[in-house]
């Protein structure tokens, strides 16, 4: 295998949600922007507004690094260390693919040393102060997108390429992967998984098996 793609929430992190995770910290509900999205009434990038809308309209103003300290207090998984050792040692391509927040992305960069990151980008004034926009990088039912546009960068074929998420919203990544590993899925992700693992040695162990 040449490339590894990581979903980040719930894979990297034993938090599903990045966003929910800042919702709770900051008490604030966005389960009508999910229904309203779910139910196709809104696009995802609507839905991305909406979510950092309730953040602003309840404290008028908020940097950026009050979201970054909140996101510092995610836990990553029980021995991610031995995962970024493993991908250094085997000198493949690795990449987090998500459609969670990209400081968080941009923190776990800096301990395990991905070579691409993709995550969605809230934007913020000159002054560090977040406003109601940013950049989709990763819609989270078109990963593959996303995995094909890593593999033209590096000339890397489909059959060379593993992809590991956690949910439903991964499975997408499954058209661009030889391989796709459910962590901690639920029955239907791993239903549709080529396998299916529970802790990063179980997945270590799984990708030099492949």
């Amino acid at each position: 295998m040449r490339l590894i793609v990581f979903d980040m929430d719930g894979v990297l992190t034993k938090e599903k949600s990045s966003w929910n995770f800042v919702h709770k910290a900051l008490n604030v509900d966005n389960s009508k922007n999910f229904e309203l999205y779910k139910s196709g009434k809104i696009s995802y990038h609507e839905f991305f507004k909406l979510d950092i809308d309730l953040w602003v309209k309840k404290y008028k103003k908020i940097n950026k690094n009050v979201i970054i300290e909140i996101l510092k207090r995610i836990e990553l998984q029980d021995d991610i260390d031995d995962l970024g050792k493993f991908l250094n040692e085997n000198n493949v391509i690795a990449a987090i693919v998500s459609g969670g927040i990209y400081w968080l992305a941009d923190i776990i960069n800096k301990r395990l040393k991905f070579n691409e990151i993709y995550a969605n980008k809230i934007f913020t004034d000159d002054n560090g102060y977040i406003i109601n926009d940013g950049e989709i990088m990763v819609d989270p039912l078109k990963k593959d997108n996303v995995i094909r546009s890593i593999e033209r960068i590096y000339d890397i074929k489909k059959e060379d390429t593993i992809s590991i998420g956690d949910s439903y919203s991964d499975i997408s990544m499954k058209n661009a992967s030889r391989k796709f590993i459910s962590f901690n899925g639920d029955k239907l992700t791993n239903s549709m998984a080529d396998y299916s693992v529970n802790s990063i040695k179980e997945l270590i162990d799984v990708i030099n098996s492949i």
